[in-house]
């Protein structure tokens, strides 16, 4: 993966993360709260700076009360 498909993977599974976040009515804090991870953290993945890894994705999800492929893009930037 190039960096350039990494950059828009991270933009998208941030953005699926900030929609689920929002859809539940939760503030970055809160999350990041349940989570257990700064708000500085959760802020640079929804802003698609950085991935987390497959534990914290799970974490994730259970914490949004969805799926974990509700917040994985349908297919990676670099399967085009």
């Amino acid at each position: 993966m190039n960096d350039t498909d990494r950059q828009i993977l991270a933009a998208e599974i941030g953005g699926l993360i900030r929609d689920a976040r929002e859809a539940l009515g939760l503030s970055v804090a809160t999350l990041a709260d349940r989570l257990d991870v700064s708000r500085q953290w959760l802020t640079r993945v929804e802003g698609g700076e950085t991935i987390p890894n497959v534990r914290r994705l799970v974490e994730i999800a259970a914490a949004l009360e969805v799926e974990t492929a509700k917040i994985l893009p349908d297919r990676s930037p670099c399967m085009t």
